[in-house]
């Protein structure tokens, strides 16, 4: 069975989100448990089951932040290495790096040097 969407009915790749601290864009976020999103480091095993995505847009404290939850991101200043996943780094960056502490997630695919497939995986505790 397959299902095709009309642009109507197409479901969303982002959400909005209220930001709680600082967020840089394509920072990965974790949700909290207030329902606001702040950056999630993959050195900190408790952040290991609340990511939600990667945010789009730099925010302050308590300002609207748009946080892609799957589907493709383009940046002009990426340069990622087709075939290898990206992962969480140790300060919420998008990373190739796999973490040898904390925890372990794939946040994505390289579709190409500069653009990203969202693809959250499953949180692994390493330490």
């Amino acid at each position: 069975m397959s299902i095709s969407w009309d642009n109507a009915t197409q479901p969303q790749n982002y959400t909005y989100k209220i930001s709680n601290g600082v967020i840089n864009a394509f920072n990965v976020v974790k949700m909290n448990s207030s329902g606001s999103v702040s950056v999630t480091t993959s050195n900190d095993v408790s952040n290991a089951y609340n990511t939600l995505g990667v945010s789009y847009t730099s925010t302050i404290d308590n300002e609207e932040c748009i946080v892609y939850t799957r589907g493709e991101i383009t940046h002009i200043g990426w340069s990622f290495a087709f075939g290898l996943p990206i992962f969480i780094g140790d300060n919420g960056e998008l990373t190739q790096i796999r973490p040898s502490t904390g925890f372990l997630q794939k946040i994505a695919n390289v579709v190409n040097g500069n653009t990203i497939s969202i693809d959250l995986g499953v949180a692994i505790i390493l330490s």
